[in-house]
């Protein structure tokens, strides 16, 4: 029985021969995101930075405008309110101050965590 042979003994790929330029290829990319690194820093999201995101669904076409003023007349600071995959889903993140606020102390959170 002959084995299937996909490469011919006869190939020869010389790898080695760009061995040196490939090393300062990757070298420049290493140096490189380095330096992007220590100038823009990193862009923490919510999973890293805290706060409180929330995925809304509704019956009908969600409200964005609404929302939008309802969320900021609750003075969290900088909230995000995003719609996505289909006009009833949306997102709403607000930032880590937001979660410092007891029930008890602030009514407004006590809506936030019932629901927009």
């Amino acid at each position: 029985m002959r084995l299937l042979k996909l490469i011919p003994d006869s190939t020869n790929i010389r790898f080695l021969r760009v061995r040196w330029w490939a090393l300062g290829v990757t070298m420049a990319l290493v140096v490189a995101s380095f330096v992007l690194l220590a100038v823009r820093g990193l862009n923490y999201g919510v999973d890293f930075s805290g706060g409180l995101m929330m995925e809304v669904g509704f019956d009908e076409a969600a409200p964005i405008d609404e929302l939008r003023s309802s969320i900021n007349a609750l003075n969290l600071g900088e909230a995000s309110l995003q719609q996505f995959g289909n006009a009833r889903r949306t997102t709403c993140r607000t930032p880590a101050a937001a979660l410092l606020l007891n029930e008890f102390e602030h009514p407004r959170c006590a809506c936030i965590r019932r629901g927009l």
